[in-house]
């Protein structure tokens, strides 16, 4: 007895130890302590994630996930658990690690709605930085995500998911697939489905303006790329009707109807700029310079 009890005091101690040192946030120590522990019992879950959170603070992501994974084997189809380790590994800025982990959950089960919806939204944040695609595979991957979200979903599918996908697209210069889910994104706005009628769309929190101007506004930049700046011009103006306060939205609206030969079109809208924005002297003086 006294020894089982001593045992049980040594292991508090220590558990004690790596708690300070976790709260301390010492996690070269929490991670030399938390090591020992697994080593001596490797089927220590607590201990086991406790250690693959600590490597993710440390910025071992190679580690984090090793011992994530290891975590994982005792309940591989807990999806709340993969998906809060995704999140961890992403907020520690490992997103290519989180996409491992959901894409490890999707091939045990393909049709989960959450896993997918999580891998896409994971997968556009890893494939880009600020607009400029730096991994085109994870997007592609993103979009094939979602794609099966809208496969298993049917019509009912959010929206936002729709309007995912086109981003996608748009970003991979897909631009054939943006207008196709586009498309389907602004008819099933349009015309629900289901019959909630609510104001937002789904279970986004995004309002249906907000939405079909965001859409409208990837159409018009799809145009725009292929050199058919008329109907970017329209869809971009479709766009401004949803959401008026589009950032440089008449200078935007102005530069497509000038590149479409629409000279005085674009001098209308640029004299609706308010004259107190910071116009652009450049873009005027050029459109006056084509009424010449």
């Amino acid at each position: 007895g006294d020894h089982r009890d001593l045992h049980l005091s040594i292991r508090r101690q220590r558990q004690m130890c790596i708690r300070d040192s976790m709260l301390a946030e010492s996690w070269g120590t929490a991670a030399e302590d938390l090591g020992r522990v697994v080593e001596d019992e490797s089927s220590n879950t607590e201990a086991l994630q406790a250690l693959a959170y600590t490597y993710a603070q440390m910025g071992d992501k190679d580690a984090s996930l090793d011992y994530y994974r290891q975590y994982l084997n005792f309940q591989p189809d807990d999806v709340s658990v993969r998906l809060n380790i995704a999140y961890e590994l992403a907020a520690a800025g490992g997103h290519a690690e989180a996409m491992q982990i959901l894409e490890d959950g999707v091939a045990r089960a393909p049709d989960n709605v959450e896993l997918l919806k999580y891998l896409g939204g994971i997968a556009i944040a890893a494939g880009q930085t600020n607009g400029e695609v730096t991994d085109a595979a994870a997007i592609r991957i993103a979009v094939d995500a979602l794609e099966k979200v809208v496969a298993v979903e049917g019509a009912s599918v959010d929206p936002s998911v729709l309007s995912n996908i086109t981003t996608g697209y748009l970003l991979i210069e897909d631009y054939p697939g943006a207008l196709a889910a586009s498309d389907r994104a602004i008819a099933s706005i349009e015309n629900p489905s289901s019959d909630e009628g609510g104001e937002d769309s789904g279970d986004s929190g995004v309002s249906k303006e907000t939405l079909l101007s965001e859409l409208y506004t990837a159409r018009s930049q799809v145009y725009g790329k292929q050199e058919r700046y008329d109907e970017a011009a329209a869809e971009f103006e479709r766009a401004l009707e949803y959401d008026p306060t589009i950032q440089n939205g008449a200078e935007r609206l102005a530069q497509y109807k000038l590149l479409a030969g629409d000279t005085e079109g674009a001098i209308a809208d640029l004299s609706l700029i308010h004259i107190s924005e910071p116009t652009r002297p450049r873009l005027i003086s050029y459109a006056v310079f084509c009424l010449k």
